[in-house]
């Protein structure tokens, strides 16, 4: 047992270091220890990234099927070793239900997993046909789906933001709030987990997008034009506490980090 803890240690420790170490040399990270500052460029190419992805997708469910039966496998060798014979079957029994549904969530799950690599999703779907049947049949109860809604991330030549602003004269502006998104550079960002601003979240979808794709913005805006209490309780400092402004306008922002170098000081 202390050999397999200290095997153990030695595996996570290699695998932290190589994951440090791939990430310092594919993002070219480098440490300017003057401003305490670090770089990064992406060392690869999009074609670079798909041949990777085609060499080691297969690896990555080869690997997870090996885990889960080295799992099984041993779940067995425990349960054959405590109880009478009667314990013995009844648990082997139990470990086999529970097996067979790990295998077929497996399985399930390979359809989404191979969505990043069409090569190996293909050879899946062709080799397998049972798989993608199963997965259609369990579908519609979401038991498996593709990790996460930002595969591909957004905010790469700038956070879009929108500012809403409102003006009685059509000449002078004012900024309305929000509690949580970015607005006024000034302000420093606030701690917002594990609260979820559902209002500043949409702004942000609308920001990528347009009006017309985001229908409820306008209601947003005629509840502000009509200074709906419930609406600006969603928000931040109200710039017209008295009467609500007679004009509003929407302007889309790009929002960068800015450095710790001199110019950073404006």
């Amino acid at each position: 047992m202390l050999v397999w803890k200290f095997s153990e240690k030695i595996v996570t420790i290699a695998v932290i270091f190589l994951i440090v170490y791939a990430t310092a040399v594919f993002f070219e990270l480098k440490i300017n220890w003057y401003n305490w500052t670090i770089k990064s460029s992406v060392v690869f190419s999009k074609r670079d990234l798909s041949h990777w992805l085609e060499v080691y997708v297969p690896y990555s469910i080869g690997v997870g099927l090996v885990s889960l039966t080295v799992e099984v496998f041993l779940s067995i060798l425990r349960i054959l070793r405590k109880g009478n014979v009667f314990y013995r079957m009844w648990s082997v029994l139990s470990c086999g239900l529970i097996s067979f549904a790990a295998f077929s969530l497996f399985a399930i799950s390979l359809v989404p997993h191979t969505v990043i690599e069409h090569g190996t999703r293909a050879k899946v779907l062709n080799n397998y046909p049972l798989i993608q049947q199963l997965y259609q049949f369990a579908d519609p109860y979401q038991i498996t789906n593709s990790y996460g809604l930002f595969r591909s991330m957004t905010g790469v030549g700038g956070r879009p933001e929108i500012i809403i602003e409102g003006s009685n004269d059509n000449q002078k502006w004012k900024p309305y709030e929000f509690l949580y998104k970015p607005g006024d550079v000034y302000r420093r960002p606030p701690f917002v987990a594990p609260h979820q601003p559902r209002l500043d979240w949409q702004m942000w979808f609308a920001a990528l997008g347009s009006y017309q794709h985001n229908p409820w913005f306008l209601n947003l805006v005629y509840r502000l034009l009509t200074a709906q209490p419930e609406v600006l309780e969603l928000m931040g400092k109200n710039p017209f506490p008295q009467n609500p402004p007679k004009y509003i306008r929407a302007t889309l922002y790009h929002y960068h980090f800015s450095s710790l170098d001199a110019n950073s000081n404006r």
